[in-house]
């Protein structure tokens, strides 16, 4: 909301540009293609949760997606005014990014519909393609990096409202021991994106580096989150068991 804010968030829509016009087309087509390949491993979920009687989840799981377009949609485009701070990028609102939020949101859907052992591969996969939808919408042009982040955001408001009901057995626990390498890894990546930046004046990569922390935030939330509900969901089933 401020004009170095605006003029560091605008940097952020040449973060690739020196990869080529060819990475300009190729994230377009990614853009478009993304979306759908998460959309087809939803609806697949989907079907399988029907399949096994799992209606509420699956009405849950399709609910949260839903009410994740619908709320990116109304923000962007009747709530949320782009300040008018000068030619820095395009004028129009872009905020938040409606394909990012519906990518988490998916991706949130797909892993609470699965058997709970295959869930630390899918969150892995889903994490990267959602992350890849968010690199290729700023890439394509088509957002800001704030639109990434704030569509991030939304789709962390919603999910906790669509949990999965399903139980796991108890020895289908397992933590997740690639986590901490991808947390030191980003954070080390994040810092000496902004160290250089500071040392260069480059408000591009200023701009990368925080993008990289602000990654690397979700990542340890969504690691603590997948953490806590295990413990929470093997202790309360320990509990009941006991009571028997």
């Amino acid at each position: 909301m401020t004009p170095y804010g605006q003029a560091l968030d605008s940097a952020s829509l040449g973060l690739f540009s020196w990869l080529g016009s060819g990475v300009f087309l190729a994230a377009g087509a990614f853009r478009a293609a993304l979306p759908l390949g998460l959309g087809a491993a939803g609806l697949a979920a989907i079907g399988i949760g029907l399949a096994k009687g799992r209606i509420a989840d699956c009405l849950r799981a399709a609910g949260g997606v839903s009410l994740g377009f619908v709320l990116s949609t109304v923000l962007r485009d009747y709530t949320l005014i782009h300040p008018n701070l000068g030619q820095l990028g395009y004028q129009h609102n872009t905020y938040p990014s409606g394909h990012v939020t519906v990518a988490v949101l998916t991706g949130v859907a797909v892993v609470n519909l699965i058997r709970w052992h295959s869930a630390a591969k899918a969150v892995m996969v889903l994490s990267f393609a959602a992350t890849l939808v968010g690199v290729v919408s700023v890439a394509a042009l088509a957002h800001r990096a704030s639109d990434v982040i704030g569509g991030i955001a939304l789709a962390g408001i919603i999910a906790p409202w669509m949990p999965s009901g399903y139980q796991p057995r108890l020895s289908s626990s397992r933590r997740f021991p690639s986590v901490p390498v991808a947390v030191s890894a980003t954070g080390a990546v994040g810092i000496s994106f902004i160290s250089i930046a500071l040392a260069t004046s480059s408000s591009t990569l200023l701009a990368l580096g925080i993008a990289v922390l602000f990654l690397l935030a979700a990542l340890t939330l969504t690691s603590r989150v997948l953490r806590f509900g295990v413990t929470t969901t093997l202790s309360d089933s320990q509990t009941a068991s006991s009571g028997k």
